[in-house]
């Protein structure tokens, strides 16, 4: 498999103050630089937070007064002066600035066809003009994109959680660039049992993966869960994703974000209920996907998303009717245990990955 590189070059390094005391060869180095997905953020020092961070795109990036210098402009304003050690370091520095600064969707990748679009943002499908190769994008407007969900698309990395290969943000919107799946589950309900056991293992593997991690996802939907084109399933999308400050299970999370958009269908009771609530949420959203595959048709339905959330909160489901007749008890004792009302005693994806349904073959 070939190695993904970013399109836009990324660089690190202290720089220089254009003042006085530069042209008396004084010159105290003041910032640390670093350049990363078309921003820059600049640092007090390497070791230190940075304290201020500068999208690229659209900026002019020009030679300063001084040897060495480098001046960055944005909508009549200057963003950033400074003055490189060398004249090689201004070299790298300018060409890398300038890139960025012209940066464009379009610059690296041809647009073939939209794949969905949702709440936070819409996914496209794009082909990589430098290698022919085929990746999903997805299109975000800064004022939605997820608290944690930069942080987490781009430093999870596993079998069942899909990961971003490179983020970039331009003027209006981030793209993230991921892997391209080949099928949602939502496109490919109900499944046989067996291929349902296969979906179960796959779910609670990604969910430990990011519990262990204290990542909650908040959001498993049947648009969320992606197959590969080998038949695996994938976590995807962590616009709702919440980064615990704990153990991910354990510590509750008591802040919801009022912009936060969840589907009734697949939510928690406790998370409907704006209530504090840990990773159990995430069994519970697996419980109802695996009723669906079972089913084909979901455990809590309604004419309004009120009726729906009412049901949820309430437990009110079933598992008669033709469609559970060769369903095994097991099966059923599985959604159970995940479609239980208290998140204390629901079922944890430690323990759900030991359960009796899943080891028997």
């Amino acid at each position: 498999m070939t190695t993904f590189k970013s399109s836009l070059p990324e660089l690190n390094g202290t720089v220089y103050q254009t003042l006085s005391n530069f042209r008396q060869k004084t010159a105290t180095p003041i910032y640390y630089l670093r350049l990363k997905c078309g921003l820059l953020f600049v640092h007090e020092d390497a070791d230190q937070p940075h304290n201020a961070t500068h999208i690229l795109v659209g900026a002019k990036v020009t030679k300063g007064l001084y040897p060495n210098s480098v001046r960055i402009q944005k909508e009549g304003r200057t963003l950033l002066r400074f003055v490189c050690k060398s004249p090689a370091e201004h070299s790298t520095w300018m060409y890398a600035l300038a890139a960025s600064s012209k940066w464009t969707l379009d610059t690296h990748y041809d647009r073939i066809r939209t794949i969905a679009v949702g709440q936070s943002g819409t996914v496209i499908e794009v082909r990589r003009k430098s290698t022919q190769g085929n990746y999903a994008v997805k299109c975000i407007p800064h004022d939605r994109v997820g608290l944690f969900e930069l942080p987490i698309a781009t430093t999870v990395g596993h079998d069942h959680v899909l990961g971003a290969l490179e983020v970039l943000h331009h003027t209006a919107e981030t793209y993230v660039v991921f892997p391209l799946m080949a099928d949602t589950l939502r496109n490919v309900k109900p499944l046989s049992e067996e291929q349902t056991k296969t979906l179960a293992r796959h779910l609670l593997a990604g969910v430990r993966y990011l519990h262990d991690r204290n990542i909650v996802h908040r959001d498993l939907t049947s648009r969320n869960v992606l197959r590969k084109a080998n038949g695996d399933w994938t976590i995807a999308d962590f616009g709702n994703a919440h980064m615990a400050t704990e153990g991910g299970e354990d510590d509750q999370i008591h802040s919801i974000d009022g912009s936060m958009l969840i589907s009734p269908y697949y939510a928690a009771p406790e998370l409907s209920r704006l209530a504090p609530h840990d990773g159990a949420v995430d069994m519970w959203s697996i419980g109802v996907m695996i009723f669906e595959a079972l089913s084909g048709r979901r455990p809590f339905d309604g004419s309004t998303y009120e009726e729906v959330e009412t049901k949820a909160m309430n437990g009110e489901f079933d598992m008669v009717g033709d469609e559970w007749d060769s369903v095994s008890g097991e099966a059923k004792d599985f959604i159970w245990s995940l479609l239980e009302i208290d998140p204390k005693t629901r079922i944890g994806v430690h323990k759900a990955l030991k359960h009796s349904w899943l080891e028997k073959n």
